[in-house]
């Protein structure tokens, strides 16, 4: 494996109270340690390599700074990816939960919304039951008084004739009452 796929550790102290104090650890790609201030660095394998740097000169004096001035203490790289990475987490976590709610809201208006669709399918369904009911009583009524006019009609009609025919009988009378004279 090549060192850019493997990169070194960059060493960070711990803070415990407020107190910097050194950390051995340990790891198979190695680890630097940047209290060197000309910028170089040199990768220490192993633990006892390490411990051994924790004792130079330049690493006490770097660590006695951080404790003396903490607007000294260097930032981890690693450990602002990290914060980074989990704010970004927080940020999302909270976006996908805000989702969640408003998809929770919507699933309960969409149920609400089904039910009252259910209510009105109820409702239409007896309203067009009471229309077809309706509609059969008004046929029913329609077709009695159409039976009740063809019946009047036809008395009607038959008194009609009686009547006509009462006519034909004063006439006829008549006519036989009338003499002709000639001159």
């Amino acid at each position: 494996m090549s060192d850019l796929e493997n990169p070194p550790i960059k060493y960070e102290p711990l803070q415990i109270n407020g107190v910097f104090s050194d950390n051995p650890i340990n790891s198979s790609t190695g680890v630097y340690c940047h209290c060197k201030k000309d910028g170089k660095f040199v990768i220490y394998n192993g633990r006892a390599a390490l411990a051994s740097h924790f004792k130079t000169k330049c690493h006490q004096k770097w660590l006695h700074q951080l404790n003396e001035e903490p607007s000294e203490i260097p930032t981890c790289k690693l450990c602002d990816e990290k914060n980074t990475e989990i704010r970004d987490l927080k940020i999302q976590l909270t976006i996908l939960q805000n989702r969640m709610v408003d998809y929770s809201l919507k699933e309960k208006f969409i149920k609400e919304l089904s039910n009252n669709v259910a209510e009105l399918k109820t409702e239409l369904k007896m309203k067009a039951l009471n229309i077809n009911l309706l509609q059969q009583h008004l046929l029913k009524y329609n077709t009695q008084l159409e039976e009740e006019k063809g019946e009047e009609e036809e008395e009607k009609g038959e008194e009609e004739e009686d009547e006509e025919e009462d006519e034909e009988e004063t006439f006829s009378e008549c006519n036989d009452n009338i003499e002709i004279v000639i001159d």
